[in-house]
């Protein structure tokens, strides 16, 4: 039995059957393990193996005020050269709007991100 370094999932490297013929016959599997992201952010450039089978590693774990949605702030993958490459994503998180009502002309933030807020909700009788 074999595993990869970090897996309890175990894996037999060579299958046997017996043939119609009354021989066993075998066949060898080749396994590439996973290699495990990094635990902190590499930096741009740092070296990794390209035949790694490395995924996207992600880092900077990041949520807006109120929501329970995470978004990875910096996402890196190893290159065909043998480097890491890193993107950053800006967040911009909606503000909430007011509780209450705000009245006409009060002040608010034009660079707020804010979505369009609605109040007192009314439905026609029979609706």
């Amino acid at each position: 039995p074999f595993s990869c370094p970090g897996s309890n999932e175990i894996t037999y490297l060579t299958r046997c059957t017996c043939s119609e013929g009354g021989e066993f016959v075998c066949a060898s599997a080749g396994i590439v393990c996973q290699e495990e992201c990094p635990e902190e952010r590499p930096s741009f450039g740092s070296e990794c193996s390209p035949d790694s089978n490395l995924s996207e590693c992600s880092y900077e774990p990041f949520s807006c005020p109120g929501s329970n949605e995470i978004t990875y702030l910096t996402r890196c993958t190893c290159s065909e050269g043998g480097e890491f490459v890193c993107a950053s994503a800006g967040i911009v998180c909606q503000e909430e709007c007011p509780e209450e009502r705000p009245s006409f002309g009060s002040e608010c933030s034009p660079d707020s991100n804010l979505s369009e807020c609605s109040y007192e909700p009314f439905s026609c009788p029979g609706s």
